[in-house]
């Protein structure tokens, strides 16, 4: 097979968007992580190879790196071939390729996401180097399917603890009350990301937690003596009758409670979505997540298949 590796083009990125559908056709959490080409947010390091056969794309591999938000020691890679053209060397030679175009950094954490039942990525992955670090769960939380009488027995045993909870709409009295919710959220990502610290400036993160997306009837907050406690958050989905389980999490003061802090505010979601039309809600939760395991388990999510993280350190 005469094929070229070659640098990306903008004029390939039709080809490499129906290569990503053809290859994850009903994954969207797939195809958003087969990136290619410029990255929404500027990162530091960026990098996407195709590979060409006639004149046509049979493949890609990408690698980027974005210091300024989530996991800045981290080099997130694709490798994606055509159905077609598989077992043939294309993905080993991509993947070869794409090293050395890494910038002399070390050492360098390389992030790859596969389907936890694809034998053949899965397998790609191990053959070089990779270990499984979590497995990602993007389950649907049907709300008509839900039971509140455990949930509202978690918040009823809360307010008598002296918690208090409220939407962000409703704590616009308070003037530092953005900077203190993006604290807060920032403490519990980093808290269940301890295998990928986040950055710890606050520089960008109110705008990741509180930007566009943030819909402030639908952001909600648990205090206790005039702290944010624990929240979560909800965002549109694709349709009217979906929306998306944000960020969510509990701060370290109240983490013995994190299980039902996490409860009762989800009934918070749950009302919210009966009281909008919405009939479910999308989720996502990492094994490493325990009180986000432990709600999975009580709650009638449609589970759907894991994806798996692996990791590989260069030097």
């Amino acid at each position: 097979m005469n094929v070229l590796i070659r640098d990306y083009d903008e004029a390939d990125s039709a080809a490499l968007k129906r290569l990503v559908a053809a290859v994850w056709p009903d994954d969207e959490v797939m195809q958003e992580h087969a990136h290619f080409g410029h990255q929404q947010k500027t990162p530091t390091s960026a990098k996407t190879l195709v590979a060409v056969l006639d004149a046509r794309p049979v493949g890609f591999a990408s690698s980027y790196q974005n210091p300024l938000h989530y996991h800045p020691l981290d080099f997130r890679v694709s490798v994606v071939v055509d159905p077609n053209y598989r077992r043939r060397g294309l993905g080993s030679a991509l993947y070869e390729e794409l090293l050395k175009s890494l910038p002399l950094l070390l050492p360098k954490r390389l992030r790859c996401l596969t389907l936890e039942d694809s034998i053949a990525a899965n397998g790609f992955l191990a053959a070089r180097g990779y270990g499984v670090l979590l497995t990602s769960y993007t389950p649907a939380l049907p709300v008509a399917a839900v039971s509140l009488a455990e949930m509202v027995s978690c918040q009823e045993m809360l307010e008598l603890a002296g918690y208090s909870f409220c939407t962000l709409a409703e704590l616009h009295g308070d003037p530092n009350r953005n900077e203190r919710l993006a604290a807060l959220c920032l403490e519990a990502y980093a808290d269940t990301h301890t295998h990928s610290p986040p950055t710890a400036s606050l520089r960008d993160w109110q705008d990741i937690f509180l930007g566009e997306h943030c819909i402030e009837e639908a952001f909600f907050v648990a205090c206790s003596g005039g702290r944010y406690a624990a929240f979560s958050s909800l965002r549109r989905g694709e349709t009217s009758t979906a929306m998306e389980a944000m960020w969510d999490g509990v701060s370290r003061s109240d983490r013995a409670l994190e299980v039902p802090l996490r409860l009762a505010l989800k009934a918070q979601e749950v009302r919210y979505a009966r009281a909008h039309g919405v009939h479910k809600l999308h989720w996502e939760v990492d094994s490493t997540d325990i009180a986000g395991m432990e709600l999975l388990k009580r709650l009638p999510f449609e589970r759907g298949v894991g994806c798996l993280m692996w990791v590989k350190v260069e030097h």
